[in-house]
Order: structure tokens, then C-alpha cells, then sequence
């Protein structure tokens, strides 16, 4: 089925958006809509061109020529959406557009269902963006890790946290989700309360990766809070947030009442003042390795040593 070289993750997409004079538009054409959005699915951008953007003058080489034509990938459609979306469109035969509608449906089944790493790190997505590929994730029945990655999932103040809001309702419904690595996604505290109790029910969760965010000692407290509840979660990755002496404090309290937690990462939290002695106390008397907690270095005079923010290294967060 052609459908499916659109959707496959080895395809190059090319577009050509630029249509003659008296032609329907490129995006109000139901057929190029549906291959467009087929290719949203799983297609990276580096391998998805508008070609209506070439211009002989600047695409000298084919790397220019990348730059320029490479075209912003966006989050997956749930059949509803194209379905409403597809209504908007134009037909040369007005009998396609049922035809184009079961095929998206048949399509989105057989690749979202089927695919086992859902991987959209560095796609530029916004809050809204996210918001909308979350539905997505009821139907992903097989994967097992997914990667959010460099996109925005934080709210601002002022902002309704539609990110958050919709993956605490659409991750636990992700049945097979082991990985979810959420590296600078510009989640905050107000955040991280909403995701923290919804992720604590993805049953089969065993790494959580919230590195390089906006997660104060508030939204630590919330996931601190939770983290009893995740059933498997192994592996706990927050530096590079501002986590401080409470945040340290918090965890300090509650990382003994995890038994699956076996590895944290706090370097590059700030000063973790007394609450670093705290976790590490409470880490020591939980039976959890020494080696498992990660958290800033000391020079001998016991300040922190400039550049010994360590990042991840262990086998399970290679390529977040």
C-alpha cells in the first residue's frame, strides 16, 4: 500500500507545493493533505523537503538546499482530527474523500500501533502541538519508549497547561511506555504537579528523564509525592533543575518509600545545602547503591566545583 512508504521512518519525502496557475493549493487538496499528514507519523524532518522553497540562486548543493527545504514535521493526527480536517479540503472526485478518510484511519492503526520508539526529539513542537499529539498515544499499544525531547511542553504563567493537562490524561494509556525522556521541555512546577500522579500510573515506566527543565522544589514536592506509587520506575533523572536544599530535603523523605528506585540524578541542581546529606542518609539506609546517586561534586573546602555537573551516561539515557 503506497500509504505506508509515506508513513515509513526510512522514506524521503519530497513535497512540491507550488502548483500552476488555476490549480487547487497544495493544502486545500484532500489526497496531498493525507500524504502530507501520513508523513508526519514517523518521517524525521531532515527527511521531509518542500521543494516549493527551492530557489537556483541559494540551493547551489545539496546541503544548501536541505537547509532551505527542509520542511517542520507535526505531530501525528488521531483519525477524528483528520477527519475534521479532511472535511475542509477539496476532491476532484468527491467520492475519494471516504476513501481518504478509512485509508488515514487503516494507516494511523497499522504504524501507531505497530511502532515500538515513538521519537520526536528537536521537532520545535509548542504546547498546543503537544497537547494534540497526545491523543495519539492510546493507540500506540507497543511502545515502549518515547521521546518529547527539545519541545515545549512547559506552560508560561498566564497559560493553560495544555501539554501537561493532555499527556497525564494520554500516557497511562501508552500500556507498554518504559522510557519517557522529557529533556528541556521547559517543564515547571504547576507542570510536573499535573504529569507527576497521571505518570505514576504507566505501569510498565521505568525511566523518567526531566532533565534540564524548570522543576522547582514545588514540583519536586509533587513528583516526591508520587514517587511511592510508580510501580517500576528505576531510574529517576532531574538535573539540571531547581531542585535546592528543599528539593533535596523533599526527595530525602520520600526516596525511601520507593523500592523500585534504584538510580537518581540531581548534578547541576544548585546548592543542595543540608538536604544533600539528608538524601544521601536516606539513600544509605533504603540498601540503595552509593554509586546510583548522582549529585554535584565538592572540592575539599566543600564548595562546588566549578564544571563537575556530571550529565548521564548509563546505557538507558544515551541519545535523550
Amino acid at each position: 500500500m503506497t500509504s505506508l512508504w509515506f508513513a515509513h521512518a526510512q522514506t524521503f519525502v519530497w513535497m512540491l507545493r507550488s502548483v500552476p496557475e488555476g490549480v487547487a493549493e497544495y493544502e486545500a487538496r484532500g489526497w496531498t493533505t493525507f500524504e502530507h499528514t501520513v508523513s508526519d507519523m514517523l518521517t524525521e524532518s531532515c527527511k521531509l523537503m518542500d521543494f516549493g522553497d527551492y530557489d537556483e540562486e541559494t540551493c547551489t548543493s545539496w546541503f544548501q538546499t536541505s537547509q532551505i527545504c527542509t520542511e517542520a514535521r507535526r505531530p501525528p493526527l488521531v483519525p477524528e482530527a483528520f477527519a475534521a480536517d479532511l472535511a475542509t479540503k477539496v476532491f476532484t472526485k468527491e467520492a475519494d474523500r471516504s476513501i481518504v478518510e478509512n485509508l488515514y484511519s487503516q494507516t494511523f492503526a497499522e504504524i501507531m500501533g505497530a511502532c515500538k520508539v515513538l521519537k520526536y526529539k528537536g521537532s520545535g513542537w509548542t504546547m498546543r502541538q503537544i497537547a494534540t499529539y497526545a491523543n495519539s498515544l492510546a493507540h500506540c499499544t507497543r511502545a515502549n519508549t518515547l521521546s518529547l525531547t527539545m519541545n515545549t511542553v512547559g506552560s508560561n504563567a498566564g497559560e493553560e497547561p495544555l501539554a501537561a493537562v493532555s499527556l497525564a490524561e494520554n500516557l497511562p494509556k501508552c500500556i507498554k511506555l518504559r522510557r519517557c525522556l522529557m529533556r528541556a521541555c521547559r517543564i515547571g512546577d504547576r507542570d510536573i504537579a499535573i504529569l507527576a500522579p497521571a505518570m505514576s500510573h504507566c505501569k510498565n515506566l521505568t525511566t523518567l528523564n526531566l532533565m534540564d527543565n524548570l522543576i522547582g522544589p514545588d514540583g519536586v514536592k509533587a513528583l516526591a509525592i508520587a514517587l511511592p506509587d510508580f510501580p517500576h520506575l528505576r531510574q529517576l533523572i532531574l538535573a539540571g533543575n531547581i531542585i535546592g536544599e528543599v528539593g533535596a530535603t523533599l526527595l530525602a523523605e520520600y526516596v525511601p518509600k520507593s523500592e523500585s528506585l534504584l538510580e537518581l540524578w540531581l548534578t547541576g541542581c544548585g546548592d543542595l545545602g543540608n538536604g544533600e546529606l539528608l538524601l544521601k542518609e536516606a539513600w544509605k539506609k533504603s540498601g540503595k547503591a552509593a554509586s546510583d546517586l548522582h549529585l554535584n561534586k565538592h572540592r575539599a573546602t566543600g564548595s562546588t566545583a566549578s564544571g563537575a555537573c556530571r550529565t548521564p551516561t548509563s546505557r538507558s539515557t544515551r541519545g535523550t
